[in-house]
């Protein structure tokens, strides 16, 4: 959650529930200030924008983290997330009758986290999320959000931790015919499980 990496040669899993969806990481610490993996998420909300109506998604991306700086307090990293997304959206056809389109999309979500151990087994972090988007099918469409927030991770021991995540702020959406800003956010709770 922080800007800290795992470790090298260590593992981690972590699932978190909230909003736009559900979410399962996979980390390896390839060295001591890089972490490789994958991402698989449920979404029931669109990329986080709550205007939109519920529109299930599956999105699928590698992880690749990257720790700036590590002090004995302070924690400073970056986090890549390239992959793609489908979400299915309902809509009406010209005869009225309701069918089921596949909005497909590639993503490239960049985080900058900084973190800062308050008490020895809890840290707080605070950072800027920008999970750009492009929406491929169902009419382009380019993504951006801005969404600054913070966190918290406890550990309960050297290999569980138990976790809150929320970040919020603009969408800039911009498309074929159309430009607009929505608001967009996410807040997780979660679970980690180093090994």
């Amino acid at each position: 959650m922080s800007g800290a990496t795992i470790g090298t040669g260590r593992n981690a899993l972590q699932a978190q529930l909230g909003w736009p969806g559900i979410d399962f990481t996979f980390l390896h610490g390839a060295s001591s200030t890089l972490d490789l993996g994958a991402s698989l998420g449920f979404n029931y909300g669109f990329e986080g924008i709550p205007k939109y109506h519920t529109m299930p998604g599956l999105k699928l991306n590698g992880v690749v983290r990257l720790e700036l700086v590590e002090e004995a307090k302070l924690n400073i990293g970056v986090r890549v997330s390239p992959g793609f997304f489908v979400y299915f959206d309902e809509v009406y056809n010209y005869w009225n009758r309701r069918e089921v389109e596949a909005r497909f999309g590639l993503s490239l979500p960049v985080e900058l986290v900084a973190g800062f151990l308050v008490l020895p087994n809890l840290s707080v972090h605070a950072g800027i999320a920008m999970p750009i988007g492009f929406q491929l099918t169902e009419s382009f469409a380019f993504l951006m959000p801005v969404l600054p927030g913070f966190g918290a991770e406890y550990r309960v021991n050297d290999a569980l931790s138990l976790t809150f995540d929320s970040r919020f702020g603009p969408n800039i959406v911009i498309g074929e015919d159309h430009a607009d800003v929505d608001f967009a956010f996410r807040t997780l709770v979660g679970a980690g499980y180093r090994f």
